[in-house]
């Protein structure tokens, strides 16, 4: 059920099932927590890897800027934040192989000019609107925006086997689930040391690719899905 739809608690009800990236909000709202069942999201295969040709993964390589290996960040360019680009300008510059795409739609003037002011232009591109998922199957490493994170974006990037660095988020109890737990940040230094180590340690970065599609597949478990929901309304009913 949406936040808001009714009054917090509606003594009508026997209990409620919620999706977990609501975090801690609907019990800040009156939810009680031994009537609540936090339901995990149910992705589509198809929604987060449709198939793309190979013409169209190869035209989106050739918009990447040169190095090993390419972070990328596709997203409104208004969540790209003052300590997003400090972050990863730390990185390129502990990292000379490596490069970053940031594209999305709206203005681009403020991040090309903090990379241009940085000197790192060339290996930097920031694009306009993209297919999205052509670029996942061209880039190595997802970085998600902090202190506005993406939702879906980084499940997308990882059902292609793109690892997924997040910035942890107060509230947003879901979070984990959705991600690689190993590849979380709790501030800008550690989320500067983890995607320094997938820039300098290629054996972790393979590993952490076959993590990131275990998660995305995990997601798009119908039966597991099921027996979570029957679960919880099991566990609700109990408490009446």
């Amino acid at each position: 059920m949406p936040l808001g739809l009714h009054t917090f608690p509606a003594p009508f009800f026997d209990g409620y099932l919620i999706y977990e990236n609501f975090g801690e909000a609907p019990y800040r709202l009156g939810l009680p927590r031994e009537q609540t069942g936090i339901l995990p999201w149910m992705l589509d295969t198809v929604f987060l890897n449709p198939p793309r040709s190979a013409e169209q993964i190869a035209g989106a390589r050739a918009e990447l800027p040169p190095g090993a290996p390419v972070f990328a960040c596709i997203c409104r360019m208004e969540k790209v934040s003052e300590s997003y680009l400090e972050t990863m300008a730390r990185v390129l510059e502990a990292a000379p192989e490596a490069a970053l795409l940031v594209a999305g739609p709206n203005d681009r003037t403020r991040v090309q000019a903090f990379f241009d002011s940085r000197g790192l232009s060339v290996r930097v591109r920031v694009l306009g609107s993209v297919d999205a998922h052509a670029f996942h199957n061209a880039v190595d490493v997802f970085t998600d925006t902090f202190p506005i994170f993406g939702g879906l974006a980084p499940v997308e990037a990882m059902a292609k086997g793109v690892p997924a660095i997040y910035m942890e988020e107060p509230g947003v109890s879901g979070s984990d689930d959705l991600r690689d737990p190993a590849l979380k940040a709790t501030d800008p230094e550690s989320y500067f040391k983890i995607a320094l180590r997938l820039a300098t340690d290629p054996a972790y970065l393979a590993e952490r690719r076959i993590a990131a599609k275990t998660v995305a597949v995990s997601r798009t478990d119908v039966a597991a899905t099921a027996r979570v929901i029957c679960d919880h309304a099991r566990a609700i009913a109990g408490t009446r």
